[in-house]
């Protein structure tokens, strides 16, 4: 029998040659609560008109709210079809996650939320394999399960433990290709997959090309650019020579639409590294990238981390002008750079 590594080693000419998408075919279900848009928009033949366009994810915070809502309530149905509108969607929201975001943050709330015992999820995830029988969406959380059960093995000085570890890697990697095409379309298909080939031992030849495919497809997906920055950390082997000029081609990648703020939102993605001065990047390109994602996505955080980046880089012009943009009350600590905060940084400007 192939393994894994094999089957995606031909898998790639399909994902890699731009197939046309197709959302996933979701079931016939009532309206969601409070939907308001005519009957006839749930029948069978689901008419792609204006009046039955999606409307229930007027933002990020609602639309995790809500979808949780129905996962929570064992509105299974309902929650298939709300994911398969989602993971369809390349839209992104104003605050600047992505629908991908609550699709994959609704799937992993199984394996990552602690609020529960695990045998709560346990059957929430059983009760839906059994409302929606063959749900790729369920099967995709159950492989998102393995693939974290596995790890655990990866960590252990045993290598009957390790070869257990890789053996269950294999199995999600083959559950995933046997799922139907129209989901191995979706973003969230590949986010799932390359999660998994990340951890295969050696690491699989196919990732690169696997995350080059999603980035390609997806181009606004921060989530694709931020595995691959993984993949070129120095933690990795990788460099800062390296990582600076993957984010310069992704900010050029994404620039029609995004301007340059990919720039700042990737080298957000290395925090830490940012803050220590361990990266090459560049100031200016941060100023920039940092103003154009605001002119996007004018949020209360955004301007707050840009005004502690500001402080960080000791550029009293950027600094000015992004305290300018926020009250005395909208000052919030938390979002600023540790040991660059609101009061170190206010006596420094002022000297």
């Amino acid at each position: 029998m192939p393994t894994f590594r094999a089957v995606v080693a031909r898998l790639l000419p399909w994902c890699c040659a731009g197939a046309a998408l197709a959302a996933p075919a979701a079931p016939t279900a009532a309206p969601y609560p409070g939907d308001k848009r005519p009957a006839s928009c749930f029948g069978p033949s689901r008419p792609d008109t204006k009046a039955c366009q999606p409307h229930d994810w007027p933002d990020y915070e609602t639309t995790l709210d809500r979808v949780r809502n129905l996962r929570n309530t064992g509105r299974y149905q309902l929650l298939e079809r709300a994911l398969a509108e989602l993971g369809a969607s390349s839209d992104v929201f104003k605050e600047g996650h992505s629908k991908l975001d609550a699709v994959s943050w609704t799937l992993a709330d199984f394996h990552l939320d602690k609020r529960f015992p695990p045998q709560v999820y346990e059957q929430r995830l059983a009760q839906w394999q059994a409302a929606v029988p063959g749900s790729p969406f369920a099967r995709l959380a159950a492989v998102m399960i393995q693939r974290d059960a596995a790890l655990t093995g990866a960590a252990s000085p045993l290598p009957s433990e390790r070869d257990r570890s890789q053996a269950a890697l294999q199995q999600a990697g083959k559950e995933l290709l046997e799922l139907p095409p129209d989901v191995r379309a979706t973003a969230i298909w590949h986010l799932v997959a390359i999660d998994v080939v990340t951890e295969l031992d050696p690491p699989a030849g196919s990732l690169p090309t696997l995350l080059e495919a999603a980035m390609d497809r997806w181009p606004r997906e921060l989530v694709f650019y931020s595995r691959t920055l993984d993949q070129l950390h120095p933690d990795r082997g990788g460099n800062w020579a390296a990582v600076e000029k993957f984010i310069v081609e992704a900010t050029r990648r994404t620039s029609r639409t995004e301007g340059q703020s990919f720039y700042t939102r990737l080298y957000l993605e290395l925090e830490d590294d940012l803050a220590l001065g361990k990266t090459l990047s560049v100031w200016s390109n941060m100023d920039r990238g940092f103003q154009d994602w605001i002119a996007r996505h004018p949020s209360l955080q955004l301007k707050n981390v840009y005004a502690s980046h500001a402080c960080r880089a000791r550029d009293r012009r950027a600094y000015v002008k992004a305290m300018g943009s926020l009250k005395m009350d909208e000052i919030v600590p938390p979002f600023w750079v540790r040991g660059h905060g609101p009061e170190a940084c206010a006596r420094w400007a002022s000297r």
